[in-house]
């Protein structure tokens, strides 16, 4: 029949996603009822086929932990800035031939 789920607050407040302590439950459809399930702790977030879903899991992750402990982990614009001009002259290296410095 299929899964159904369900995320709660635990204390009983707006929930928060990633700063709040959340209860996470699922049930079959068609039945009454859920049950709490833990979520695993792998690092690939359930997501081994989608490497996109991953990495967005991975980055929201990195900022909700800068976020709970005040740390600056996760990449900021400075540091898509740099991706951008890295790719930008990879792109120019290969359509001139030519080694292309990143500014």
């Amino acid at each position: 029949m299929g899964l159904k789920r369900t995320i709660t607050e635990k204390s009983g407040h707006a929930p928060v996603i990633d700063i709040s302590p959340l209860r996470r439950e699922a049930g079959q459809k068609g039945e009454e009822g859920y049950s709490e399930f833990k979520v695993p702790v792998s690092p690939e977030f359930g997501l081994e086929g989608s490497i996109d879903a991953r990495n967005v899991a991975g980055l929201y992750r990195l900022m909700a932990q800068d976020l709970r402990h005040g740390t600056r982990t996760a990449p900021g614009f400075d540091d898509a800035v740099t991706l951008h001009r890295t790719l930008y002259a990879i792109a120019q290296s290969a359509e001139t031939g030519r080694c292309v410095l990143v500014a």
